[in-house]
């Protein structure tokens, strides 16, 4: 299963990060398009957490400048947005999550996680 890729993409005066869909080959959602009410509460699903996370670290950090016209979280420098880039895929790596219900109930029958799996 191919896994999509956070990345910092450059546009014509500012740097921004974007979700690249390894499977369509095309860019896909960047982050600060949604609105905080949109991203509501901490999701269950892996995938739904991580874009939930970007969007959370990305709006407070160091360089971000305000949204226009309610679009993409963007930096003057590649380094402000890679340094943001950085902050989230460490919290993805160390931030452990309580595994959803339906987890507990297959592990508890034996279930054997695929090899590289994350609740």
């Amino acid at each position: 299963m191919a896994k999509d890729k956070l990345m910092v993409v450059e546009g014509d005066y500012e740097y921004m990060l974007q979700w690249w869909l390894v499977e369509d080959d095309d860019m896909g959602l960047t982050i600060g398009e949604m609105q905080e009410k949109d991203l509501g509460s901490e999701p269950e699903d892996r995938e739904e957490w991580e874009n939930w996370v970007a969007h959370q670290i990305a709006a407070k950090s160091d360089g971000v400048l305000p949204r226009r016209d309610g679009g993409a979280f963007t930096w003057d420098t590649k380094r402000g947005a890679e340094q943001a880039l950085k902050q989230i895929k460490l919290t993805w790596k160390t931030k452990v999550r309580e595994l959803p219900e339906w987890a507990k109930t297959a592990l508890n029958a034996g279930w054997k996680a695929p090899k590289g799996w994350k609740p």
